[in-house]
């Protein structure tokens, strides 16, 4: 058994942590400010996951509109590839 099937998930997303680096800002479209786009955070976030062996995906959404601002809640869970049974949101 490989070292990486012995740590529980928190130790899996340290191990991911330490993987990723600061994420740039990158992005302004149509804003006055710079944002971090989705885009740039899955490119750093998704592959330190893939390679400890955790996994993502929405299990809610809630949502609210006001005028022109959208207000939106996702619940992730992240999970043990190798323990399904292991997971949090």
């Amino acid at each position: 058994m490989s070292t990486a099937k012995t740590l529980n998930l928190h130790q899996r997303v340290a191990k991911a942590m330490e993987k990723v680096t600061y994420i740039q800002k990158d992005a302004k479209q149509g804003m006055r400010y710079t944002i971090v786009s989705h885009d740039a955070v899955t490119a750093k976030v998704r592959p330190a996951l893939l390679e400890v062996g955790v996994i993502y995906y929405p299990v809610s959404m809630t949502w609210n509109q006001d005028g022109n601002r959208t207000e939106l809640q996702l619940d992730v869970r992240f999970v043990n590839i190798d323990n399904p049974s292991e997971y949090f949101d």
